[in-house]
């Protein structure tokens, strides 16, 4: 970290830059390569646990028939202008044909899955999602088995925080089904 008086400012990246680098290929392009107070941030690739809870998200929503049409997986959301993030699953609410990037008056909610970056999503990430207004954050904690469930920002903060699990099954926002948070982390038996 730069102390104040060592007389350099660091650079932060805007948006359109990052995006910039991106289509160069300066930086890679992929999931878990995001944007966040201008600076790049990567996380660590999907593991087994990550991908299973994924999986059965993609199920819940593919079942209810919400995956593509309300429900997208991996779509880059603008939070503001230093801050490009990649949820898991996200609810968009926008004209159809509409171009660039979703932005907050177009979430509707957010979903991460968490393993690795559980202290991120949770503290960091979960300040950002607030700020940027978007109305329902969900946080599915994989290695504690666990749903974060976060309401109502207000302030730059969520007013509203619930934590469940292992098992219950939960409304999605909207009305849009449940989901049985004991069949999301129904690993298999020889899962270690």
């Amino acid at each position: 970290m730069i102390t104040a008086d060592a007389g350099v400012r660091p650079f932060r990246l805007n948006r359109d830059a990052f995006l910039a680098l991106l289509e160069t290929g300066l930086v890679p392009e992929g999931r878990g390569t995001e944007l966040f107070d201008g600076e790049i941030v990567t996380e660590m690739p999907q593991g087994p646990f990550h991908l299973f809870v994924y999986e059965a998200l993609e199920a819940v929503f593919a079942d209810a028939g919400l995956l593509g049409r309300r429900i997208r997986g991996g779509s880059t959301v603008g939070l503001s202008r230093f801050d490009l993030v990649d949820p898991e699953f996200v609810w968009i609410e926008r004209p159809r044909g509409s171009f660039g990037l979703p932005t907050p008056e177009d979430v509707r909610w957010a979903i991460e899955v968490s393993v690795s970056s559980r202290a991120y999503d949770l503290s960091d990430k979960r300040a950002k999602y607030a700020e940027a207004g978007i109305p329902d954050y969900w946080v599915f904690d994989v290695t504690a088995r666990r749903l974060h469930r976060f309401t109502r920002p207000e302030d730059g903060a969520y007013t509203r925080v619930a934590v469940d699990g292992p098992d219950g099954t939960f409304e999605m926002p909207g009305g849009l089904g449940t989901i049985d948070l004991g069949a999301i982390y129904a690993f298999p038996a020889d899962a270690s």
